[in-house]
């Protein structure tokens, strides 16, 4: 799986679902209302698996529960949620949930393959949460094969989802989400792709993502201040009518973000100029030992800058 601890987007959501009580509080608001009714919702744990292939981790996530339904003893399913992060539509993504699907299965039943046990797996419903710019209505299989005459329709792949688009909900309908830091999370999806609206928004962002315990509102924080530029101006002026303490929370928060971002780029920087000097040394001759004993790095090390 490509490493995605850059992808911003990919942080934020797995964060966010990191607690079994948001994760909890977030299917009830977006799974429809038959399923959540079926649901024993003292039984949800997130799986330790991903379906998203390599290719598509930089557009996708995804996070794998699995719960148990009520009324029927020992039977589980697996719900799992994907997240699009692309900034346009996916024209194609029935085709990427059928590789979703089969990646999903084949995993249980290579899980399978030492057990004397009947192979039991649990039914996956994928779900996919849309937080685009624009609205959208995925395609289905079936779109793409509408040439197909009816005798043969019967043959054409059929994969139902869930699909929730953010944008399809008013501001007033997400105001009624219960749950603080989701809230948080949903109208940060929702103001993100405007500047303005999420400046103009800010300081309630903030106060609904500090109101429950742990650390959600670095995580929130942390989140803006990597898909949109805001400026240290812009900044200042935004908390000013926050309240006195929740102010200097911020502020302290927002230094400790400024100052990892300064330290982060100061590290990249060094290694780039280690690298480049050398890139020099090689090119002038010298052979990796040398090199390693001149500069004091490992052969190992050297063999990596010069991959590079």
């Amino acid at each position: 799986m490509a490493n995605k601890q850059g992808n911003p987007h990919d942080v934020f959501f797995k964060k966010l679902l990191s607690d079994t009580n948001r994760s909890i509080a977030f299917l009830q608001e977006f799974l429809p209302v038959q399923m959540v009714e079926v649901i024993d919702w003292s039984t949800v744990h997130s799986v330790d698996s991903v379906y998203v292939h390599e290719h598509l981790s930089a557009y996708y996530s995804d996070v794998v529960f699995s719960v148990a339904l009520k009324a029927q003893e020992g039977l589980r399913i697996r719900i799992s949620l994907l997240i699009e992060h692309k900034s346009y539509p996916d024209r194609m993504v029935s085709f990427q949930l059928l590789n979703y699907l089969n990646l999903g299965y084949r995993q249980q039943l290579s899980g399978h393959k030492t057990s004397t046990k009947p192979f039991r797996p649990e039914l996956i419903i994928p779900f996919l949460f849309y937080h685009g710019k624009s609205k959208w209505k995925p395609a289905s299989l079936q779109d793409f094969f509408s040439s197909i005459p009816a005798s043969l329709q019967e043959y054409i792949p059929t994969i139902p989802f869930i699909y929730e688009d953010l944008k399809r909900y008013s501001l007033e309908a997400l105001e009624g989400i219960r749950q603080s830091q989701i809230k948080a999370a949903v109208l940060t999806w929702y103001y993100g792709h405007s500047k303005e609206e999420v400046l103009a928004n800010f300081s309630r962002i903030l106060g609904l993502a500090g109101e429950e315990e742990g650390n959600f509102l670095e995580t929130v924080t942390v989140y803006i201040f990597s898909v949109i530029k805001i400026t240290e101006e812009e900044f200042t002026q935004t908390i000013n009518d926050m309240a006195e303490q929740k102010k200097e929370k911020v502020l302290t928060l927002y230094d400790r973000i400024v100052d990892r971002g300064l330290q982060q780029g100061k590290r990249q920087g060094l290694h780039q100029g280690m690298s480049e000097i050398i890139q020099r040394l090689s090119r002038n001759g010298m052979t990796e030992l040398e090199i390693a004993e001149a500069t004091g790095l490992s052969l190992e090390q050297i063999k990596l800058l010069l991959e590079q």
